[in-house]
């Protein structure tokens, strides 16, 4: 009978510890991030937009520079820009105006490639329109930014944020 009560009582220290030490692990300790998280979440929320803009710069680059550099020459097309006022060949026939608005990241670029990026995106994409209308050319394109247009013969307008880079732009399709 003694080992059959030593085991009893083996059995029932072994469910004793099993209990307290089963407690003990789903007890929740304190955890001072779990408690913070949701206030840093909400920090972190409210800021993207001062961060986004927090550096917004307004920028002017060359086109012709932008057009010339590898990137625009693998990339453009066969369909000639004029920035208004710069020199261009007789037109045949107006076919209308078109605007493109390009976004690309600022992060982990400089500013000019950004920039560069962006208006080489918006200039291809006034080029497959100018395509697909039957033009064949494009004039007096203008920098249309954050609803601020900018002429030049030479430049183009950049708005460059901490995040992003913003470059509009706006043509006319033509004939020549």
């Amino acid at each position: 009978m003694s080992g059959s009560r030593a085991e009893r009582r083996a059995s029932a220290v072994r469910r004793v510890v099993r209990e307290r030490v089963g407690n003990e692990s789903r007890k929740e300790t304190h955890n001072p991030m779990r408690s913070a998280l949701p206030i840093l979440c909400l920090v972190f929320v409210l800021t993207i937009p001062q961060l986004a803009s927090a550096r917004d710069a307004e920028l002017f680059h060359s086109a012709r520079i932008a057009a010339e550099r590898q990137l625009g020459k693998e990339r453009l097309l066969d369909i000639p820009f004029y920035m208004k006022g710069e020199e261009h060949p007789g037109i045949k026939k107006t076919l209308g105006k078109t605007t493109a608005n390009w976004v690309t990241r600022g992060a982990f670029r400089s500013k000019e490639e950004s920039c560069e990026v962006a208006f080489l995106s918006a200039m291809i994409e006034l080029q497959e329109r100018a395509k697909a209308q039957g033009g064949n050319a494009l004039v007096d394109v203008i920098s249309i930014t954050d609803s601020v247009e900018s002429e030049s013969a030479t430049q183009f307008r950049c708005v460059a944020g901490l995040v992003v880079v913003k470059v509009g732009l706006k043509g006319t399709i033509v004939e020549m």
